[in-house]
């Protein structure tokens, strides 16, 4: 018997050309929290409230140029919480500084 093994398991799935599934329930998600907090926004600003942040979710759930196979709010995450007080070390190798 043989088994068909999967190249990629963790592929994302698609909900409409480049639309994933994650993606769409983060833009619901962020027009509902923009609905329920819209009372506190005034009226005038209400349309551009939602427009901003509409575009700030799509601006954080789009892929990042700097570090493949992250979202942007995946890099901004891993700015903010790496540790400034770790420290690594350099490899490199000592010579003695001897004249032949």
């Amino acid at each position: 018997m043989i088994f068909i093994i999967p190249k990629e398991i963790a592929s994302e799935n698609k909900l409409w050309k480049s639309i994933y599934i994650k993606d769409f329930v983060a833009i619901i998600g962020t027009l509902f929290f923009a609905w329920i907090t819209s009372a506190s926004i005034y009226k005038g600003l209400v349309l551009f409230y939602y427009i901003f942040l509409l575009s700030i979710c799509i601006i954080l759930i789009s892929k990042s140029t700097k570090n493949p196979n992250k979202r942007v709010w995946q890099s901004v995450a891993i700015l903010f919480m790496r540790s400034n007080r770790t420290y690594h070390s350099v490899n490199f190798e000592v010579r003695d500084n001897v004249q032949e």
